[in-house]
């Protein structure tokens, strides 16, 4: 019996010993060796660590800021002196005031001056230019005329109407005795407008014992019109 447990004593002691020095133990890390010829290391600086560490990064407060935006300063104003009083203009007047004339009914008053005198452009020795008609004269001063009557049917807003003015002018005073003109505004009589069917102003008639006898439409020249005019009339 005591040989069978003998081998079992022994492990016994030996792992009881081991516990009580700490276990077994260890073997040191070997350490490598760096080997340097001895022509280098003179370049190769050795490294002694300094007895302080290197500086800790500590937590610094940032410095306080100016506030955005700034602190606004008012300018102190400036009183303005007040203004000098307005002086009154006085106007010296340098006429006699108008005075106006009063009514009297029982004074005679002046006689209206006569309406002007209208010539015949086709009557003979006397100053000849173009003869105004309307609805109301029409049939007098152009049907019923004894000579050949060229009528021009014109507006004021119409420029070759405006254009040709000084053409009939002197056409008037060159055919007198010869020839009647005659001018009809096309906005204010819109009877004879509508009576011979005109469309575009200026248009020409040329009538003869109440009858046209020529027509044309449209501007043109003193040449041209002197030229259809004497083909008119002969």
């Amino acid at each position: 019996m005591l040989r069978l447990f003998r081998p079992l004593l022994s492990c016994l002691i030996v792992c009881l010993t081991l516990v009580a020095c700490g276990g077994s133990p260890k073997k040191e890390a070997a350490i490598p060796t760096v080997f340097v010829p001895p022509t280098l290391s003179v370049f190769l600086p050795t490294w002694t660590p300094s007895a302080t560490a290197m500086p800790t990064a500590t937590s610094t407060p940032f410095p306080s800021r100016t506030p955005y935006p700034p602190t606004w300063t008012p300018v102190p104003t400036r009183t303005l002196p007040p203004p000098p009083p307005t002086q009154e203009r006085q106007v010296v007047p340098t006429h006699t005031p108008f005075e106006i004339p009063t009514f009297d009914p029982a004074l005679p008053h002046p006689a209206a001056p006569a309406d002007p005198v209208v010539v015949d452009s086709g009557g003979i020795g006397g100053i000849s230019w173009p003869v105004h008609v309307s609805d109301a004269t029409f049939a007098t001063e152009v049907l019923g005329s004894s000579a050949p009557v060229m009528v021009e049917y014109w507006a004021s807003w119409c420029e070759p109407c405006q254009e040709m003015a000084p053409i009939i002018e002197q056409v008037a005073s060159e055919y007198s005795g010869r020839l009647k003109v005659a001018k009809l505004d096309a906005d204010t009589n819109p009877d004879t407008i509508g009576l011979y069917g005109i469309e575009s102003i200026p248009t020409f008639h040329i009538f003869q014992n109440g009858t046209i006898i020529a027509s044309r439409v449209g501007a043109m020249s003193g040449e041209t019109l002197r030229t259809w005019i004497d083909r008119s009339i002969g």
